[in-house]
């Protein structure tokens, strides 16, 4: 098997002999290795819902987008063989979509491109105010970030310790792993505040935005 650079495997992953959940898998390195990411959102028991023993269904597929990728499988969280699909965002996301003002914290982000775009320049932008408009350059590109004064704040202390790696370079397979950080507690007064991110990459002229996400402060 010779898989292309840039890759997704869909798989059923046993959580035990009896249950069982849907994952996409992403290779930036031609299959060397892989990020496990779940798509269905609770597992089933498969051994109710087999035919003959052992048959779960043919429908498993795998449709992708410019921003994002759609598997489909054969879900038997019924108990009956339905086919699920989610739309999974796989250039950018994080490992949590909170962050509390009683605890702190920090919000680990995956931009992973692709290794086309391994060297070229990124930079993660943010808004308070939403997705719907962004900003869109004069070759084409559209960033999906309403720009507004935490745009300005993100870029203006990018790279410090609350913004580390909000700047920089892509390695060789597309990927870099910026961390927003509170420092610490915070006001509980911006609780109910939603930050959305989305990434511009660079590679001598804007050429590409990622899918947005968001991150909620809660008390």
């Amino acid at each position: 098997m010779n898989p292309p650079p840039n890759s997704v495997l869909l798989c059923a992953q046993p959580t035990s002999e009896a249950w069982r959940l849907m994952n996409v898998a992403r290779s930036s390195d031609g299959g060397a290795t892989f990020i496990n990411r779940q798509a269905s959102d609770v597992g089933w028991a498969h051994k109710s819902t087999e035919f003959g023993g052992g048959f779960i269904g043919d429908y498993i597929d795998c449709k992708s987008s410019e921003h994002g990728v759609y598997p489909m499988w054969c879900d038997g969280r019924t108990r009956s063989q339905d086919v699920y699909t989610d739309e999974q965002h796989l250039d950018l996301y994080t490992d949590t979509d909170t962050l509390s003002a009683a605890t702190g914290g920090q919000v680990k982000f995956t931009l992973n491109i692709g290794p086309n775009k391994g060297g070229a320049g990124y930079f993660l932008l943010g808004s308070i105010t939403g997705t719907s408009t962004g900003i869109t350059f004069p070759n084409g590109t559209h960033v999906p970030i309403d720009f507004d004064l935490f745009t300005v704040f993100a870029i203006r202390f990018a790279n410090t310790p609350s913004f580390a790696d909000f700047f920089g370079t892509l390695d060789s397979t597309g990927s870099a792993a910026p961390t927003l950080d509170s420092l610490g507690t915070f006001d509980p007064a911006f609780a109910g505040v939603t930050l959305y991110f989305a990434a511009l990459i660079d590679d001598g002229a804007p050429c590409y935005g990622t899918n947005p996400t968001k991150v909620e402060l809660v008390p």
